[in-house]
């Protein structure tokens, strides 16, 4: 054994020279702040930053406990030696974390590409769907928007209107409707309120993706995402044409409440008045059969783009 090694050695025999009993402990602490201590995703330039400012960083903190206690007593190698070695631990440590929060992250966005769109056309999140941060603030966004949906459209439901089509029905079920046509009224406010209350939706995710300090890539794709299954694309065109035809109903009600009866052939016409009424009526048909088509095309364009159909059903 040469001098140098038997100095070095020597070192470590020293009163309160034991630095490899601080590294030891250091690492210790090392793991234990990994398991206990998030690690945030990141990438490229990021996540190099991440290793080599963190976990150096860490390693002073820990090996300025050691200085205090003992380090400090070792010989000048020692206290360099066992700061890098602290630093390495620490390097490594913040590099396996963020690759596993990488992992995590990239197993929390699978649940995008899995949402699927109900029997009743309202978005369905996969099985099991809760896989992470990502995923729970998405899962409670289209709770939100599908709850919303069902129970606009449930309110909707109620009014009735869709019995106007069938004078057999309107007789049986609703014999009050054609004393109160102006409901159509309520059902202006209830797509016009359900329109208000998503793009308030809508803002709130925008602005929580903004905000959530995710990797570029990952935010990409929650953008992608949120275009897609925001439910706002034409949802304006789509309130507007539901409005209209919402109108076209009340005039319909007022039309047939002044025509005091059906006639029951195949299309369960009805018996009108005059001729001005029986005019108007088809005038009014042929405004809703319009007004159904522009919905429809609205609907197919959101399709094409891969996006969700804007608004509820009304009819």
């Amino acid at each position: 054994m040469n001098e140098e090694t038997e100095g070095w050695s020597g070192e470590l025999g020293r009163r309160d020279g034991y630095p490899l009993i601080a590294v030891a402990f250091g690492a210790a602490m090392i793991a234990l702040l990994a398991v206990l201590v998030p690690i945030p995703p990141a990438e490229g330039n990021r996540a190099l930053l991440q290793v080599v400012i963190a976990g150096p960083l860490l390693a002073a903190l820990l090996w300025g406990v050691g200085w205090v206690t003992t380090i400090r007593h070792a010989s000048s190698g020692w206290q360099v030696g066992s700061y890098i070695l602290l630093a390495l631990v620490a390097m490594f440590a913040v590099d396996r974390g963020t690759g596993q929060a990488n992992s995590a992250m990239a197993y929390d966005l699978t649940m995008l590409d899995e949402v699927k769109l109900d029997p009743n056309a309202h978005l369905a999140p996969p099985e099991h769907p809760d896989r992470g941060p990502i995923s729970r603030r998405w899962i409670a966004f289209l709770k939100a928007m599908t709850d919303d949906q069902r129970a606009t459209e449930n309110q909707i439901g109620a009014l009735q209107l869709q019995l106007l089509d069938n004078p057999y029905r309107l007789k049986n079920e609703a014999p009050d409707l054609l004393h109160d046509c102006a409901r159509t009224e309520k059902g202006k406010a209830l797509v016009r309120g359900y329109r208000a209350r998503q793009e308030a939706r809508a803002k709130e995710l925008d602005a929580w993706i903004a905000n959530s300090g995710w990797p570029e890539k990952t935010l990409v794709v929650l953008r992608d995402a949120a275009r897609r299954y925001n439910g706002i694309h034409g949802l304006k065109e789509m309130t507007e044409t539901q409005v209209a035809l919402f109108d076209v109903d009340g005039e319909r009600c007022a039309l047939i409440a002044r025509a005091g009866k059906a006639i029951p052939n195949w299309e369960w016409s009805w018996a009108f008045a005059g001729e001005a009424d029986r005019d108007a009526y088809i005038a009014n048909r042929e405004r809703r059969g319009k007004l159904n088509g522009a919905r429809n095309r609205i609907e197919a364009m959101t399709d094409r783009e891969g996006e969700l159909k804007p608004g509820v059903v009304t009819a």
